[in-house]
């Protein structure tokens, strides 16, 4: 049995001329709600814990308005981070290389992890965030670029050319993540020099 007009859209029925929807009786709030205040906004759609996201483009957007010294640390975190992957040593014989290790190994491993928080830290603006909001640490993020890009490129250097000799010299790899500890620390020294 059906209270309404019948409404099947197979059929084609219409309901009949003049019918008007039966008026709904008003919902009550339910016991304790209250009002939200005048200008009040609704959170954003979460992901996780009231999180929201950010698209590619806002993310590409948001690099874009970083100082140099910032895409300078951040880029050069990156490319550095992969290329620890990248073959550091090698063992040659007659010419010919027979063996390879990447830098994930000794000194060079401390400062790999030391590239991935230093890059993390710094790219937090790109997602709405500041370090700050996480750790209370005393020095500026231009202080921290400049610190934590130095003692990277300090440590790979040392890790490098200590863990070379006995047969292993070092390959192209090294070479190229120097040169990206190198555009961290510089990216670190010109965020220093403009205060960040």
């Amino acid at each position: 049995m059906s209270y309404g007009p019948p409404n099947d859209p197979q059929s084609g029925q219409q309901p009949p001329q003049g019918y008007q929807q039966p008026p709904q009786a008003p919902q009550a709030p339910p016991p304790g709600y209250q009002q939200p205040p005048q200008g009040y906004q609704p959170p954003p759609t979460a992901y996780g814990q009231g999180y929201q996201v950010p698209s590619a483009q806002n993310i590409a957007a948001g690099f874009q308005g970083f100082s140099l010294g910032r895409k300078l640390v951040v880029g050069g975190g990156l490319a550095a981070f992969i290329l620890f992957f990248f073959p550091w040593y090698k063992v040659a014989f007659l010419g010919e290389t027979i063996a390879s290790a990447n830098g994930v190994r000794g000194l060079p491993l401390v400062a790999w992890l030391l590239v991935i928080v230093l890059t993390a830290a710094l790219a937090l603006p790109l997602f709405g965030k500041r370090l700050s909001n996480f750790v209370q640490i005393p020095l500026s993020d231009g202080q921290l670029a400049l610190y934590g890009g130095g003692a990277a490129l300090v440590l790979s250097l040392l890790g490098g050319v200590l863990n070379a000799g006995d047969g292993l010299s070092l390959a192209w790899g090294f070479f190229l993540a120097i040169l990206a500890l190198a555009a961290m620390a510089a990216g670190g020294w010109l965020m220093f020099q403009a205060k960040e």
